[in-house]
């Protein structure tokens, strides 16, 4: 029995033909300062604080859907991973079974699973429909500027949205890039364009009815501060809600909470403080609150499990850009805001790269082909492999 398709969460596809991490790592250069000396892990959970509520906001309050039951702690066989690399589509089950789905060629941008039989690819002309049954391709959007790079995401109501990264003259806009967000319905086949930007949005979420996106303003500075709701008809901004942060901004499937990473300057040299930050989107004003974690040190990548009901993040001395070393992964529970570890698994040289619908979350080698897929119900890790220079595109 095949698994479903599409991971949820953000499939990270941006830039693995150049090698780069995609995903949720923050892409950023920090700022020069010393490492944190590793220290030993501990298992205590501090009582939360709380941060001052952000300026109070716009009167929108966003449609949720109730968070379904925990995945229970029966042991699950791990999914294949989908992944196109050097022009195949594959799919890779442990360490030795690999079956090829697909012959792409080359010029692939990024790849989303949207079924067992479907699978979109990116180019920099479009986007196409691929069947991996008589494997025959057609193209369902055509784009107006070269694209550079992309992400799929699918959506509990059924389509599948699209980010892609554009090339824009300077005249334009001065960093070059541009952003086209659109939708592919799987049950008709069709695809839109829904937002044409001369500007950088990273989108992180739709409204669990399908009437509105979830978009965020990006620029060379890693520091951010607006979260857009826009209209998924009209692609036009309804409210702006004040949501600080440096790194990554991940929305919660469900659009009820966005985990954020975040640095605070002190003292006379500036020295930085990160954070993890929780803001509770249905609120208004919207609120943050601070994740207390055991030790000193940072996470610096995430990924929501596909309910909502827990945020998986690498965790190690360190910082938001990168780790010095590794505390395992990690898990916050968001209505308690109580963190503890997953598995003690080393994350400093891997990065997650997706979570399947049935809760395995994927890290990636950083520069090795050796993957693990961990099960977060169990914390149990089993060894696969994925190429640094693959797009993964989604788990069956």
């Amino acid at each position: 029995m095949m698994r479903a398709a599409a991971a949820a969460g953000l499939l990270a596809l941006a830039l693995a033909a150049c090698g780069a991490g995609g995903g949720t790592q923050a892409t950023a250069v920090p700022p020069t300062e010393p490492a944190a000396a590793e220290p030993t892990p501990a298992p205590a959970t501090p009582e939360p604080a709380t941060s001052e509520p952000a300026t109070p906001a716009p009167t929108t309050v966003l449609t949720t859907e109730p968070a379904t039951a925990q995945p229970t702690a029966q042991p699950t066989a791990p999914p294949a991973v989908v992944y196109v690399d050097a022009g195949r589509a594959l799919a890779r089950s442990g360490l030795d079974d690999l079956a090829e789905l697909a012959t792409l060629g080359e010029g692939v941008l990024g790849a989303a699973l949207v079924d067992d039989d479907t699978l979109l690819v990116l180019r920099e002309d479009g986007i196409e429909r691929v069947s991996l049954g008589d494997r025959a391709a057609e193209q369902v959007i055509a784009l107006d500027r070269p694209a550079v790079f992309g992400l799929f995401r699918p959506t509990s109501y059924g389509p599948v949205l699209f980010d892609v990264r554009v090339s824009e003259p300077e005249s334009v806009t001065p960093f070059g890039m541009g952003t086209r967000i659109g939708s592919y319905d799987p049950a008709t086949g069709a695809a839109q364009q829904i937002i044409a930007a001369p500007e950088t949005l990273e989108l992180l979420g739709v409204t669990a009815d399908g009437g509105s996106l979830l978009t965020m303003p990006r620029g060379q500075d890693p520091a951010f501060g607006a979260l857009q709701i826009r209209s998924i008809e009209t692609g036009e901004v309804e409210e702006s809600l004040d949501v600080p942060g440096e790194g990554f901004a991940l929305v919660s499937p469900d659009v009820r909470w966005a985990a954020v990473s975040s640095r605070r300057y002190e003292g006379a040299d500036g020295t930085g403080v990160d954070e993890l930050l929780l803001y509770d989107l249905s609120a208004r004003p919207v609120t943050a609150r601070t994740v207390t974690l055991p030790q000193t040190g940072a996470a610096n990548a995430g990924m929501w499990a596909p309910d909502g009901s827990r945020f998986f993040f690498s965790y190690g001395p360190g910082n938001i850009y990168e780790l010095q070393g590794s505390y395992g992964l990690w898990q916050l529970d968001p209505v308690t805001l109580e963190v503890s570890q997953v598995t003690g698994v080393d994350v400093q040289s891997r990065r997650i790269d997706g979570i399947s619908p049935d809760g395995f979350v994927l890290l990636r080698g950083l520069t090795v082909d050796a993957a693990v897929l961990v099960d977060t119900a169990t914390g149990a890790v089993s060894e696969t492999v994925v190429p640094p220079s693959a797009f993964v595109a989604g788990f069956r």
